[in-house]
C-alpha cells in the first residue's frame, strides 16, 4: 500500500499533465495598453467620420450623441463610473460598422466588464420595456427610433418571459437609465464636455475590471481584445485618410 501511495505522489508531481500555471499578468502591466486603446477611441471620436456622420434624419453627430449621453450619466449618477463609461461607449459599434451585440461581447465586455457591457446589451430590450409600461414613451421618440422599435418587435408583452427576465436582471435599473439617456442625447448644438474629461475614467473602469480577474487565460483574452479593437479603430481611421 505504501508503495502505491508513493507511486501516486511521484506520478502527480512529474506527470506531464501536472504543470504550474503561468502567473496572471498584473493589471498595472496592462495599463499602458489600455491607455493606448482609450487614446485610439478618442482619436476615432475626433475623426471626420464621428463628426460628420449624422444619425438618420437626426441632425446630430455620433460624437455629440456619445458625449451628451456621457454627460447625462455623469449628471445623474456621478459615482457609478461604469455606467458613465457605458454611456460614452454604447454606440461605438455603429462608428466601426460592427454588429452591436457581437462587438460588445468581443471587445467591451472583456476589457470593461459586465457593468459596462450588460446595460449596452440590454438597450433594445429596455426600449421595448419602456414602450410597454409608459404609454407616452413612444411618442417622445424620434421618427428613427420609432421605426427601429417597430423593427425590434415593438413593446414587450408583460406576460412574456423576456419581460419577466429583464425585470429580474441585476442590471435592470441601469439598462433603463442608459436607454433613457440614449433617447435624450440628441439635442442639436448643445454644449458637450470634452473627450479628455472621460480619459481617466475609461482607464480606471478597465483597471477595476482587471483587478477582479485571476485566471491567466482571462488576461490573455483581454490582451487579445485590446489588440484587435485597436486594430479595428486604426483600420477605420486609415480608410478616412484615403
Amino acid at each position: 500500500m505504501v508503495g502505491i501511495y508513493l507511486a501516486c505522489i511521484f506520478y502527480s508531481l512529474f506527470h506531464p499533465m501536472h504543470k504550474e500555471l503561468p502567473k496572471p499578468l498584473p493589471p498595472d502591466q496592462l495599463t499602458p495598453k489600455i491607455t493606448q486603446l482609450v487614446c485610439a477611441i478618442e482619436e476615432l471620436y475626433d475623426s471626420p467620420l464621428a463628426n460628420s456622420e449624422y444619425w438618420p434624419r437626426e441632425n446630430i453627430t455620433q460624437k455629440e450623441h456619445a458625449l451628451q449621453s456621457a454627460r447625462l450619466a455623469q449628471k445623474n449618477n456621478p459615482n457609478i463610473h461604469a455606467l458613465i463609461a457605458a454611456a460614452l461607449l454604447h454606440s461605438l459599434s455603429s462608428l466601426l460598422n460592427e454588429q452591436n451585440d457581437l462587438f460588445v461581447h468581443k471587445f467591451l465586455k472583456p476589457i470593461w466588464g459586465e457593468e459596462v457591457a450588460q446595460p449596452i446589451l440590454s438597450s433594445n430590450t429596455a426600449q421595448r420595456f419602456l414602450a410597454a409600461v409608459d404609454s407616452g414613451y413612444v411618442f417622445k421618440l424620434s421618427e428613427t427610433n420609432q421605426h427601429l422599435l417597430e423593427q425590434q418587435g415593438g413593446a414587450l408583452s408583460q406576460d412574456s418571459p423576456e419581460y419577466t427576465a429583464f425585470r429580474k436582471s441585476p442590471y435592470f435599473e441601469r439598462s433603463l437609465a442608459l436607454r433613457r439617456w440614449h433617447d435624450e442625447a440628441k439635442t442639436v448644438d448643445k454644449d458637450t464636455p470634452s473627450l479628455k474629461e472621460f480619459h481617466e475614467l475609461l482607464i480606471e473602469v478597465a483597471i477595476e475590471n482587471l483587478q477582479d480577474l485571476h485566471p491567466s487565460h482571462e488576461y490573455k483574452e483581454i490582451v487579445t481584445a485590446i489588440d484587435q479593437m485597436q486594430k479595428k479603430i486604426q483600420t477605420c481611421l486609415a480608410t478616412q485618410t484615403h
